[in-house]
């Protein structure tokens, strides 16, 4: 069996184990989908049918219980609120009850709904029965009201019950998805403990067949390393892989030995070469020695003659490069006068507007002073009327506390007029505490406006020396422009004799660059032919030596490769 698993290729037994890597993979992904599958179903139908269900019985119990309370709250002091406000929570609790029914419940539950319509009804006409005793302030008879409180515990148990019901088939699923996941857990663990098996023992395998192959490769390879070229490899394994490169590993060594044998042979000719190379080099380099040493002298003499020529053109250039930088520095004068006077006719109207613009300040200022003021003499009319809103509030709880007293002697029936009066005399305290903390407003306000009128004061003189300040500036830019245009036509005069030398100056440059180049020419031909025969000489001794060591090189290269062995 194991013999049969080692003639295999490696990619055979690598492909085996990606499909039993594939099978696990797919049979959890199979087991966990159908898990996951049923128990998204539980927590649908949990949600849909218990969990929905369960929140509207949680309003309907509160419907019941705001219906119980208005109730309560009509037999102390009825009022239309009081009748709207059931009205409402009957709607309310008509609505939850069409929104149970809408849900996938069971027949109990429909009979247990038309059970708490009834009980709404009951209790809807129970009401209507009490209304008119309500409305003409007389008691309410104990037996209806003892009706209608029966009614109302008997509705809310009602919802208990079919709330405690709802909570119940919710744990029921809840225990039979702990059950799935609990189950798809074992049979999880056993798949993977049986692929980890299969694929651990293949890979074992895989692994003694990679090492034993490796060491007969690397033993093959040692053999070869140390340049013997005469082994043959035993390959008992032709079709795997390992069989493949023991074959293809043969026929390399195999013609690594033809092609050391021909080097061999090619590198006693290369020997013998090199050898012949070396004495014709030597003789070549002696007969470039003397042209060189003759060429040099020529070039020592021109080299000599351009120096001269160079050094005038050098002086000529820098008398040049002074020349233009006066002319350059005589145009950006000329040019500067010309921006300075520009820009003063620029800031002298500039000025003007920012005259313009200081005095419609000025009268802005004017005007917010003005506003400033008839601001204050607003807020002090709003003060005085809050005063007048602090005298009405003291006089309402006065006149709240009177009747809260006066309802107190009247006993039962001025219940009803107490809560009114509590009430008024509360809008009142409130009315006193706003209308104090309006005139704290005020107050603060006006001492800021006060402020305000200070600081516009201040600004204005502010101005008005601001305005004095300009003035004095303008005066001065109008004796800056008569300066400048004064100082302008001198410097024009100046730019055109510069430019005159400028031109001269060019004549004589380019005769004395005509001689520099000329002897730089000479100079550099002379150096060009000393150069070439240095170079020669150089390239001569050079080729002597790499003959020298062509020639050590090959004789090394012989004694190495005598070493293998064909």
């Amino acid at each position: 069996m194991f013999k049969r698993i080692k003639q295999l290729k490696v990619a055979t037994k690598m492909r085996v184990i990606v499909i039993l890597a594939f099978f696990s993979i797919a049979s959890l992904g199979f087991l966990g989908y159908s898990s996951m599958k049923k128990l998204n179903e539980n927590t649908t139908a949990m949600y849909e049918k218990q969990t929905l269900p369960l929140v509207e019985t949680i309003s309907l119990r509160a419907m019941f219980l705001n219906m119980r309370l208005v109730a309560q709250e009509g037999f102390l002091g009825y009022s239309t609120e009081t009748n709207e406000k059931m009205n409402y929570y009957i709607e309310r609790l008509d609505m939850h009850m069409s929104n149970f029914r809408k849900y996938d419940i069971r027949e109990e539950d429909k009979k247990m709904m038309d059970e708490l319509e009834d009980l709404k009804e009951k209790y809807e006409a129970n009401w209507e029965k009490s209304r008119p005793f309500l409305l003409e302030n007389e008691p309410v008879p104990a037996e209806l009201k003892e009706e209608i409180t029966e009614l109302g515990d008997l509705a809310e148990e009602k919802v208990r019950i079919l709330r405690t019901e709802k909570v119940e088939e919710a744990k029921v699923l809840a225990a039979d998805s702990e059950d799935i996941y609990k189950s798809n857990i074992r049979i999880f663990v056993i798949i993977s403990v049986v692929c980890l098996i299969i694929i651990a023992l293949l890979a074992i395998i895989i692994i003694r067949h990679l090492q034993r192959t490796s060491k007969e490769m690397i033993t093959t390879l040692d053999e070869v390393a140390s340049g013997d070229f005469s082994i043959q490899i035993e390959n008992d394994e032709k079709v795997t892989e390992f069989g493949q490169m023991k074959h293809s590993l043969q026929e390399a060594i195999e013609k690594i030995a033809v092609m050391v044998a021909l080097i061999q042979e090619k590198s006693m000719f290369v020997h013998q070469s090199s050898n012949q190379l070396e004495v014709i080099s030597t003789e070549m380099s002696n007969s470039c020695e003397n042209v060189s040493s003759s060429i040099q002298d020529i070039a020592e003499g021109t080299a000599a003659q351009a120096e001269d020529s160079i050094a005038m053109t050098d002086v000529l250039y820098a008398f040049n490069e002074k020349l233009e930088e006066m002319i350059q520095a005589m145009k950006e004068i000329d040019q500067n006068t010309k921006n300075i006077h520009t820009l003063a006719n620029s800031s002298n109207h500039d000025m003007q507007q920012v005259v313009m613009s200081v005095e419609g300040v000025d009268v802005a200022f004017h005007e917010v002073i003005q506003l400033t003021n008839n601001v204050g003499s607003t807020l002090q009319q709003v003060n005085d009327i809050t005063n007048v809103i602090n005298t009405i509030a003291d006089q309402t709880n006065l006149l709240a506390l009177n009747a809260a007293i006066e309802s107190a002697r009247a006993g039962e029936a001025g219940k009803g007029f107490a809560v009114v009066a509590n009430e008024v005399r509360k809008l009142a305290e409130q009315s006193r505490v706003s209308s104090k903390h309006i005139t704290d407003l005020i107050t603060k306000v006006l001492v800021e406006a006060n402020d305000m009128i200070e600081n516009t004061k201040q600004m204005k003189q502010e101005l008005d020396k601001q305005k004095k300040d300009i003035h004095v500036a303008i005066g001065s830019f109008h004796r800056i422009r008569e300066e400048v245009e004064a100082i302008h036509p001198k410097i024009e005069s100046m730019t055109v004799a510069s430019q005159f030398i400028h031109h001269q100056k060019n004549s004589i440059l380019e005769k004395v660059e005509e001689s520099a180049a000329i002897a730089e020419e000479t100079s550099a031909s002379a150096e060009e032919i000393a150069a070439a025969s240095e170079e020669m000489f150089a390239s001569s001794e050079q080729v002597s030596a790499t003959a020298a060591t062509l020639s050590h090189m090959t004789t090394e290269m012989l004694e190495e490769v005598k070493k293998f062995r064909i």
